[in-house]
């Protein structure tokens, strides 16, 4: 795959320059400029109609080489370096939820923003830094066991 264009599936507070759209109606036009993949900006998986997702994808013939995280720190402020234990585990888990969707696509996971978008004033870096190696750790291995 030599060109891939990324579309949100959810409507999300930034400008992202394909949202909210129709499935079917975006990908058809990036086949139409000659894309071979769409990376999938997605906030929760939990929320998305997968198979519907597979099946428009399949039927424009595109790869989709990545599943992008970042929403989730934005929208909803999870994060790997967050000071609250809470907030990490659920981050964890919904990190976990983007591998299970990835592997679907056999796609990889954009670990960005949410590894931990940054460390919180007044925590200590070094501490922040194993809670985003922590939580790393944990997606890679979810990632090993999914093959991807």
């Amino acid at each position: 795959m030599e060109l891939a264009f990324v579309i949100s599936l959810q409507e999300t507070s930034f400008s992202a320059i394909s949202q909210g759209q129709d499935l079917k109606k975006s990908l058809s036009r990036l086949r139409e400029l000659g894309y071979q993949g769409v990376e999938l900006a997605v906030r929760d998986p939990e929320t998305v109609d997968v198979e519907l997702v597979k099946e428009v994808v399949q039927s424009y013939n595109l790869e989709v080489p990545a599943i992008g995280t970042g929403q989730a720190y934005l929208e909803e402020g999870l994060s790997l370096s967050s000071p609250d234990p809470d907030v990490r585990q659920k981050t964890r888990e919904r990190l976990k939820k983007h591998v299970q969707f990835a592997s679907i696509f056999r796609a990889g996971v954009i670990i960005g923003l949410i590894r931990g978008g940054y460390i919180v004033e007044g925590v200590d870096f070094s501490k922040g830094r194993k809670w985003v190696v922590k939580g790393i750790r944990e997606c890679c291995q979810a990632a090993q066991e999914k093959g991807i």
